[in-house]
């Protein structure tokens, strides 16, 4: 199997429960990793015959984006959905960090890992 990896994906939400966290966007960061058979059909070097990660990484930022959520929980399992909907992926981990979420602390993330 193979592993495409996207670390540290950056985008700006809504994001939190508590009132100050929904007033405005906040960094969030996103690692992903792709799993399944990547190799090009008849060993042809050609992004049509494979996964494009710029695509996913597109959709998966602009999604971010727009999004509202309130536990980097939910904001994760959603980002998974995007990445199986690729038919060359059959496994996603995902992480989502969640820089400043706690006072004494870099970061606070979430590990999630879905199968088609």
């Amino acid at each position: 199997m193979d592993i495409i990896s996207i670390n540290k994906l950056k985008s700006y939400c809504i994001i939190g429960v508590n009132e100050k966290e929904r007033l405005q966007k906040q960094k969030i960061f996103v690692d992903i990793e792709l799993f399944g058979n990547f190799k090009n059909k008849n060993m042809e070097d050609s992004i049509e015959q494979t996964l494009n990660y710029s695509t996913v990484s597109n959709e998966v930022v602009n999604y971010v984006n727009s999004s509202k959520h309130y536990l980097i929980e939910t904001l994760a399992e959603e980002i998974s959905i995007i990445c199986l909907k690729y038919r060359l992926v059959k496994k996603v981990k995902i992480e989502v960090h969640k820089p400043k979420a706690l006072k004494n602390a870099s970061n606070v993330s979430i590990k999630i890992e879905r199968n088609r």
